[in-house]
């Protein structure tokens, strides 16, 4: 009897001893993952359409960790009424939009009142040039002494989440190496400068 409960007792050992492995093994994958995410350069290419793509790999942090390398974050994140244990994953990324363009100014002449009544309109000319494509209108008025401006940009950001493989003998694929994100942006007038996606391990506290 004592050695069928020794027998169960080892086996039960080496079980746990199994899992501490699996998780040791997992913790080293994640910090691995991590330490090349934060030292790998966010990377751009244009389709053939003229998208413009960006990918960076996914950070894996426990909420503590988040809490404390991303305090900004956490604060935004609070102001939006979100608890960060019921947080997921954040997704940040920054753009930049440059434009170089000659555009013709126009000559209008406009009357406009005297300052008496009984005198007439007195003309005055302005001068407007207008900017415009199928992502970006600028509007502007030159006066005497300053220039009105109306600007407008719209910027259609889609993101995407891919599982890397780990593979076997380069050829295999025996599980999820890493997670990339790619984030595009239609805009042509837009690059993407920035950017960073935060997982947040729920196993881990």
């Amino acid at each position: 009897m004592k050695k069928w409960i020794l027998i169960l007792l080892l086996i039960g050992v080496a079980l746990y001893g199994l899992d501490r492995i699996n998780k040791l093994r997992e913790e080293n994958n994640r910090l691995s993952n991590n330490i090349e995410a934060l030292t790998t350069d966010i990377s751009h290419w244009t389709t053939k359409n003229g998208i413009d793509v960006a990918k960076i790999q996914q950070l894996e942090l426990t909420k503590q960790e988040y809490k404390l390398l991303y305090q900004e974050e956490v604060k935004k994140t609070k102001s939006l009424g979100i608890k960060v244990n019921r947080l997921e994953q954040q997704i940040t990324a920054h753009s930049n939009t440059e434009i170089e363009a000659t555009v013709p100014i126009v000559s209008d002449t406009v009357y406009l009142p005297s300052k008496i009544d009984t005198l007439p309109l007195l003309p005055q000319i302005t001068r407007t040039f207008q900017y415009k494509d199928d992502w970006i209108q600028i509007l502007g008025v030159i006066e005497p002494d300053s220039v009105k401006l109306a600007y407008n940009s719209t910027d259609s950001l889609d993101i995407y989440l891919v599982r890397e493989p780990k593979r076997l003998l380069w050829v295999i694929p025996i599980g999820v190496k890493h997670i990339n994100v790619l984030i595009t942006n239609s805009n042509p007038n837009t690059k993407i400068v920035y950017a960073q996606s935060i997982r947040l391990n729920r196993r881990s506290r």
